[in-house]
């Protein structure tokens, strides 16, 4: 179950996939709320970042199990430097 607080914050942000991996983007904030145990090995997760405004985004996550379990929640709210 902790594996499950770990991917919530590894996952490279949104925001790579349009400016590439080009801005330091540090957590200033995150939650992650376990929802399920899961119920297979294999995990997948989504990520999705609607506005960055004022150098500030945010991320909000999902982990499902392969079974179409929701197993966990996060919002993580991170500040976009670029380098």
């Amino acid at each position: 179950m902790l594996s499950l607080f770990l991917i919530a914050d590894s996952i490279p942000p949104a925001i790579f996939l349009t400016r590439g991996p080009t801005a330091w983007v540090p957590t200033i904030e995150l939650s992650t709320n376990i929802r399920n145990m899961p119920a297979t090995e294999w995990l997948r997760f989504v990520l999705r970042t609607r506005f960055v405004t004022c150098g500030l985004l945010e991320a909000d996550g999902e982990v499902w199990d392969d079974a179409g379990n929701l197993v966990s929640i996060s919002r993580q709210i991170a500040q976009v430097r670029n380098m």
